[in-house]
């Protein structure tokens, strides 16, 4: 993982549970407190150390906090560090649902190494998407629920987002995931 998702992740920890426990989560995960470069490329052991010590710590699942730091990534992160691009790739959600890819292509030489994930996006109805994603890693659909939800949120939508299929494979992770837009809000 880029060293951006995990100091990022210690925020959303210092967000939720304050700097004390913050501290104290953070500590307990065995990660060096080093300052981590944002653009390059760290052991992704890192981000699942500190997922592990805030679910021991807090009790709640992995999911749980991946699909919350989805979450926090586009209230803290994406809207302000990235928001020039998410103006210019996405008037509304579907558009930039549809241009995810071609927005990391354009961030891909600010990162070492760049793999990011992909996405497409199918209309099924007028107010029924399908979208899929593919990652060369596993375990982050929950992450991506919550991106998802709260780009809804940005864009003033009442979302209904659910993972309906997730499927595992040696080359990453694979999940279609469903949105639901009620129809008097697209009409709007």
């Amino acid at each position: 993982m880029y060293g951006i998702i995990n100091s990022s992740f210690k925020k959303y920890i210092v967000e939720v549970y304050g700097d004390e426990q913050g501290a104290e989560i953070s500590d307990s995960s065995g990660v060096k407190p080093e300052v981590f470069n944002e653009y390059r490329r760290h052991d992704d052991e890192n981000t699942l150390a500190l997922l592990k010590a805030a679910v021991e710590f807090t009790g709640e699942t992995p999911d749980h906090h991946l699909r919350q730091f989805g979450r926090f990534w586009v209230r803290r992160v994406a809207t302000n560090d990235f928001r020039g691009l998410i103006d210019s790739y996405g008037g509304d959600f579907v558009s930039l649902i549809q241009n995810l890819n071609s927005m990391h292509k354009e961030i891909s030489g600010t990162f070492l190494d760049y793999s990011p994930p992909s996405f497409a996006i199918k209309e099924l109805t007028e107010s029924r998407y399908s979208v899929t994603y593919q990652s060369h890693r596993q375990g982050f659909t929950p992450f991506v629920l919550g991106i998802l939800e709260e780009l809804g949120d940005f864009y003033g939508l009442v979302t209904t987002i659910e993972a309906v299929e997730t499927t595992l494979s040696d080359k990453g992770e694979k999940s279609v995931i469903c949105i639901e837009i009620p129809k008097k809000v697209l009409e709007v």
